[in-house]
């Protein structure tokens, strides 16, 4: 299949950055429409989860065709603030019923398709082909929930009303299976965005990621509330047990129940069905109740001049105001839920924000306890470096202190050299030892202990040297022979 591709991001403001061949103006348009009212992050938390949770959004185009937008991280802008990248994939509504079967996962799956290099020249399409199956079945954990939300959409575009729900309460798996879910017949009428910052992005189930400023939701899981037309014969073809009815699905006609079959393809485009945002007019009640009573009196004082000229018109008057104030406190009412709801979402995000601040106490308290631990560590590691120093200056006086004895020793072993025979005796501390002295009274030395064993060896010796000799002298001497 064939794939056009555009590109939105920032540099110095918001604009379309690159486009394919084949997108046209008003696609473009329509797509950077639906970019701007995607919403904004500073949070760098939330760019960086990008890459491993898509953040999405779907919309049929004008064109009979169907986009996929994904939200990545942009580069810098010109002062130095995060931006998105959206980069945008536009199909044959035709290739997104009867290949794909409504799986955006096989399109987020495929990381080529959403690469970009910068290049000043245009864009190039992708042909494309699907590198595996879409989902046939699913968990059963996840089938009440699934159910429900079905009911809800088909509530929803049968009043043209928009639900918005939050990510805490439907996985990415889940808002998948409801894309697959939708029959082909209505995906024209039908949007999605999963992960989004903003409760304005003009989808028809718009899903909050948790790092959105403003936490409006429409609708939370009731696995209780009863069941539409739709959600109701689904579960009753197979995907109570986990199974999806896919072909089943491709030739279902009747949804939503409630959709006058008889629109034509224009008043069904997701402009006519997607209402703009309300801007909402806050006024002081007692201008109403001023307005009230302006009208009351006119009506009083025409009620009295008619009342003059005939008697039978004077029943005109009282029948004005009773018509008039009705209308009036349902507007008020009215105005009076949508504040609610404001207050409501400013306290869910108060609260957020509240446990957001607990968290970062948390955090710090454990930093502080962290820091202070390793200041401990290195105190100690200090001391005991300041003792490994001392016993090595200790032993490096020691090894002085035996050079010393050393040199001395050495000293005194040449100066007993020089002096010819006389001997030094050491003790072991190397010290000189004195020498035994002789006997003055008959000048000779003293009497050394006799070694009896060395004379009787040298006795032997010398006997034998004897026998020897008178052996010799005992053999005759043989006559010389004459020449």
């Amino acid at each position: 299949m064939r794939i056009e591709r555009h590109v939105f991001g920032s540099f110095s403001g918001y604009a379309t950055q690159s486009a394919s061949a084949g997108v046209s103006a008003d696609e473009s348009r329509q797509i950077e429409s639906a970019a701007f009212s995607f919403g904004q992050s500073w949070q760098k938390r939330y760019a960086r989860t990008l890459e491993s949770d898509a953040a999405y959004f779907t919309q049929p185009l004008r064109a009979g065709r169907r986009m996929i937008t994904r939200v990545l991280a942009g580069p810098l802008d010109d002062n130095q603030r995060p931006t998105f990248r959206m980069v945008t994939l536009i199909l044959a509504q035709r290739d997104w019923d009867e290949q794909l079967l409504g799986d955006v996962g096989l399109l987020l799956g495929d990381e080529s398709l959403w690469r970009w290099d910068e290049s000043p020249q245009r864009i190039s399409a992708a042909e494309w082909t699907a590198q595996s199956l879409p989902m046939q079945q699913m968990s059963r954990s996840s089938v009440a929930k699934v159910l429900g939300l079905l009911s809800q959409i088909e509530n929803a575009l049968g009043s043209r009303q928009r639900l918005t729900v939050s990510e805490k309460d439907f996985t990415a798996v889940e808002m998948r299976l409801v894309e697959m879910l939708i029959p082909p017949s209505a995906r024209p009428m039908f949007s999605s965005g999963y992960r989004t910052l903003s409760p304005e992005l003009p989808v028809t189930v718009n899903s909050l990621s948790v790092d959105a400023h403003t936490q409006a939701i429409s609708y939370r899981p009731d696995e209780t509330a009863a069941l539409s037309p739709y959600a109701a014969w689904l579960s009753q073809n197979g995907l109570s047990g986990g199974m999806m009815p896919l072909d089943e699905i491709a030739g279902y006609r009747s949804f939503p129940a409630t959709v006058i079959r008889s629109a034509t393809s224009a008043e069904l485009s997701p402009v006519a069905l997607i209402p703009p945002a309300t801007q909402i007019i806050h006024q002081r009640p007692r201008m109403h109740w001023a307005m009230l009573a302006v009208l009351l009196l006119l009506a009083l004082v025409t009620g009295f001049l008619m009342g003059r000229k005939t008697a039978p018109r004077a029943v005109v008057a009282p029948t004005t105001a009773p018509t008039t104030q009705p209308d009036e406190q349902a507007r008020l009412k009215q105005e009076n839920d949508r504040l609610v709801k404001e207050l409501a979402a400013e306290k869910e995000t108060a609260e957020r924000v509240s446990q957001l601040r607990d968290d970062l106490k948390l955090e710090l308290t454990e930093a502080r306890a962290k820091i202070q631990q390793m200041e401990r560590d290195l105190t100690q590691r200090g001391s005991a470096l300041a003792e490994l120093q001392d016993a090595y200056r200790r032993l490096q006086d020691e090894s002085n202190a035996v050079k010393g004895d050393l040199l001395k020793l050495q000293t005194q072993i040449q100066s007993a050299g020089a002096s010819g025979d006389q001997k030094v005796i050491l003790n072991a501390e190397g010290n000189e030892m004195p020498q035994p002295a002789e006997n003055p009274s008959d000048g000779k030395a003293q009497a050394q202990p006799r070694d009896t064993a060395r004379e009787d060896s040298l006795e032997g010796e010398k006997t034998g040297a004897d026998r020897k000799d008178n052996h010799k002298s005992a053999v005759k001497p043989k006559p010389e022979r004459k020449p």
